[in-house]
C-alpha cells in the first residue's frame, strides 16, 4: 500500500498551502499589521511560523483591565453622519494617505507622449498584429517550433485575428529567421528575447517632478565579442523612404533610454542598436 507515502504528499501541500495563506496575510497589510502571539502553546497561533523574527518589533499596548476613557474627559458620542464623515475624509482623494510617492511609467509612454507621432497609414491592424509577430519571434528565439505553420495559427487565434493572415506571418518570420542580423544573434551563447525591466528615475529628469519607475520590455538583446546588441522590432506599415525616416527619428529616444538602462542594469556596454521593421525585412542601426 502506498497510502502514507501519499499522506506525506499531501501534507507537504497542506503545509504549503499555509506558507502562502501566511505570506498574502503578512504583504497585504498597508499601514499597519498585528501579529497575535500565544506565549503558552506557540503552535496554536496562527502566525507561528514568525515565531523567532519579533526582535526589535513593538508590541502593543497592554489595555485590559483598565478603563480606556481619558481620566477626567467626558466620553463624546458620535453619530452615524459623524463617522460617514470621517470615513469620507480618511478615504477621499484629498487625504494625504491617498497621494502616490512615487509615479509609474512606461518607456513607449514617455517617449511617445513628446510629440504627436509621425502620420501613418491607418491599416487597421491595431497592436493585436505586432503582438503576433513578437510572440511568433520570441519563441523562435529560443527554438523555432518544429510545426511554425501551427504555431502561428494557434497564435493567431489566440489573438483573434483572420486566419488568412497566417502565410503573410510566416513570410515575415521566415524573412527574419534568414537575415544576418538573426544569424549574429544564433552566434550568441547570451540571447535573451522580451526583457522586462524596471529603473527608478530620479525628480528632475525626462521632466519627472516626482520620483518615477519607467519600466519596458526589450525585444531582443544579445552579446557579442564588442558588446551588447539591443533589436527592437517593428511592425508599421512603411510607404516610402520619407515615412521610413519619420518612424527611425521618432522610436530612437526610446531604443536609446532601452540602452542607457540595460547598460545599467547589467553593468556592461552596448555597442549596436537599432530598429529592425519587419514589413520592410531592414535592419537600421541608431
Amino acid at each position: 500500500m502506498t497510502w502514507d507515502r501519499y499522506c506525506q504528499i499531501e501534507q507537504q501541500y497542506l503545509d504549503a498551502e499555509e506558507t502562502r495563506l501566511i505570506y498574502v496575510a503578512a504583504t497585504r497589510a498597508k499601514n499597519l499589521l498585528v501579529v497575535s502571539t500565544y506565549p503558552g502553546k506557540p503552535d496554536l497561533s496562527a502566525w507561528h511560523p514568525f515565531n523567532g523574527h519579533f526582535a526589535g518589533v513593538s508590541e502593543l499596548e497592554d489595555v485590559s483591565g483598565t478603563d480606556s476613557s481619558p481620566t477626567g474627559e467626558e466620553s463624546i458620542e458620535i453619530s452615524l453622519e459623524d463617522l460617514d464623515e470621517a470615513k469620507g475624509g480618511f478615504l477621499g482623494p484629498r487625504n494625504p494617505m491617498n497621494e502616490p510617492s512615487y509615479n509609474v511609467a512606461a518607456v513607449t509612454e514617455l517617449v511617445k507622449g513628446k510629440s504627436g507621432g509621425p502620420a501613418r497609414q491607418r491599416t487597421g491592424r491595431g497592436q493585436s498584429w505586432g503582438r503576433v509577430l513578437h510572440r511568433v519571434l520570441e519563441a523562435c528565439a529560443e527554438k523555432v517550433p518544429s510545426n511554425l505553420e501551427l504555431f502561428v495559427e494557434n497564435i493567431l487565434a489566440e489573438e483573434e485575428r483572420d486566419a488568412g493572415e497566417k502565410t503573410e506571418v510566416l513570410n515575415l518570420v521566415n524573412g527574419i529567421l534568414k537575415s544576418s542580423l538573426w544569424k549574429r544573434m544564433l552566434k550568441s551563447e547570451k540571447r535573451f528575447v522580451e526583457v522586462p525591466l524596471s529603473v527608478k528615475v530620479e525628480t528632475g529628469e525626462y521632466g519627472f517632478t516626482t520620483e518615477t519607475i519607467v519600466s519596458g520590455a526589450i525585444d531582443l538583446v544579445f552579446l557579442e565579442e564588442d558588446g551588447w546588441v539591443l533589436v527592437d522590432y517593428k511592425t508599421d506599415t512603411v510607404e516610402d523612404n520619407d515615412m521610413l525616416a519619420e518612424l527611425v527619428e521618432y522610436y530612437t529616444p526610446q531604443v536609446q533610454m532601452y540602452k542607457e538602462y540595460w547598460e545599467e542594469i547589467v553593468g556592461e556596454k552596448v555597442h549596436e542598436t537599432g530598429l529592425y521593421f519587419t514589413q520592410l525585412q531592414q535592419w537600421i542601426p541608431v
